[in-house]
Parts: structure tokens; sequence; C-alpha cells
């Protein structure tokens, strides 16, 4: 959405979890600039208003959250592409009932992977060939390009999670580095039957067995297990319970695992 009458707005976006801000006796707030143009969620502009409908519609009023009031002057339609403008209201002190969560152009840009149901069906059931009911193109989403308020998320550690407002929850992936970051869906916000309750269960269960492990080192990790009886000076198992010497190819898939453990471990640090 562009501007056309465009002039310098600073948003007082509040920060969450709301912390408390003593010294003013207010929530604590950062300022998010308004930029000419700036981005809504597609399914809240309409080429067509209707009735019930309170998002972005040609000459309708609505209010970006935490910002101005605006009134929509015309939208574009271009392929799958909805492009629209706006003015500022003459009348700032009127109350739309549309108020709009939006990302200004300015925004962070980040990668966001969203994640659906693994299988093509509801429950997989007691079926022979479940590698066919994988949802392989369907099942994950990456948005390369997609922008979050840079001020929010700033220097976040791998598995800090956020809210994404209207999206769901996100954490902070280890594939992230200093000049990209990475967040995958850990629950979907609008998650309501008994089996996406459950899925979501045992996402966060996932989550927190996931940030345990980040502080077992990976000399120790074996270290525990029953399974052994020997190890080597790197904490590596040699024998199983019986005292009988591992295979090679045990031994080769060990390796990997504490590979892996290495890199949550040094993401911890």
């Amino acid at each position: 959405v562009v501007v056309d009458n465009y002039k310098p707005y600073t948003c007082d976006v509040l920060d969450y979890p709301q912390d408390k801000d003593v010294e003013h006796g207010r929530h604590s707030s950062h300022p998010v600039e308004l930029t000419r143009t700036f981005y809504l969620d597609r399914s809240d502009v309409r080429s067509v208003d209707s009735a019930g409908f309170f998002g972005v519609a040609p000459s309708k009023i609505v209010r970006l959250k935490y910002g101005p009031v605006f009134t929509c002057t015309r939208v574009d339609v271009d392929a799958s592409v909805l492009a629209g403008t706006c003015s500022y209201a003459e009348d700032a002190s009127v109350k739309p009932k549309g108020v709009l969560t939006w990302v200004s152009a300015a925004a962070a840009p980040v990668e966001v992977r969203v994640y659906s149901h693994l299988f093509t069906v509801p429950e997989l059931g007691a079926v022979d060939d479940w590698e066919a009911l994988v949802d392989s193109s369907g099942s994950e989403k990456v948005y390369g390009k997609a922008l979050v308020d840079g001020a929010a998320i700033g220097g976040s550690d791998v598995l800090t999670s956020f809210q994404f407002e209207r999206l769901g929850y996100f954490v902070v992936d280890q594939d992230s580095t200093a000049e990209r970051v990475v967040f995958n869906q850990i629950v979907a916000l609008r998650d309501n039957d008994k089996a996406d309750d459950a899925r979501k269960e045992e996402q966060l269960r996932q989550l927190a067995d996931k940030k345990a492990k980040m502080h077992i080192d990976p000399l120790d990790m074996f270290k525990a297990d029953a399974a052994y009886s020997q190890w080597d000076d790197m904490g590596m198992p040699t024998h199983d319970a019986e005292g009988r010497p591992l295979s090679k190819s045990l031994l080769k898939k060990l390796l990997k695992d504490r590979v892996k453990q290495k890199k949550l471990f040094d993401a911890n640090k």
C-alpha cells in the first residue's frame, strides 16, 4: 500500500511481553517508522467492499494498529497481486471498525518456515505404506523475503520464541546467522480440534526437549546411557552393555549424533 499524501509518522508500538516502564508508569514501547509504502495481509485488501469486511477497499476508512487513520483511494488488481493507495484521513478523530496489522517497508528481512500437517490424511492410522501419504510439497512453505519488526527480534538467541500477530508462534532456528534470521513455526494460531491440540502439545514438548538438550556437553552425551559399558577419552561408546565392541555402522551413526549435539551445544554458548 502506498500513501499518496505521505508525511513522516512514527508509531509508538508496545513491547511484548508488556514490561512495565516503572519510571513513567506505563508499558514500555519502541518507535516504528511508518514508511510511504507499507504492507498488509492480502486478506485485508479487496478491490470491492462488502458487508462485514473491515479491511481496505476503495473509499473505505481504516486505522493501522498503533498508527494513523487512512482513506483508501484505489485498489489495483494485477494477476494475483493487490496494490492499493491511500491518504491520511482528513478527520483523524474518526474511529473506523477496521484496525489492521501492518509492516513497514523498512522492516527487517527474515526467512520464515511455516509447517502444516505432515500427511495428506488427518489421521495416519494403520497403513502399510505411510511414506506414500507424506505431503512432501505442501507440509512446508518457506517465505524467503518475509518482513518483521526488527526492534522486536533484534539479537535474539536460537530457540527464542515469538508470537507473530494473526499467524502463530515461531522460534529462531539454528540455521540463523548474523546476516539472516530464520524462523520456524511451532504452533499455528488457530489449532482448535483435538488432533491439532495434541500436535501443539507435542511440538511444545519437542521444543522443551531441544532446549534441555542444548545444555548437554557432547563429551558427556553417551556416558549416562545404560546401553553402553565402555567409552573412549572423547566420551564415545566403544562397547555395548554386554561388553561387546560396537559395530562400525553403529559407531558411524553415534558419531553423526554427536556432531549434531555439538552444533546444538555450541549454539547455546
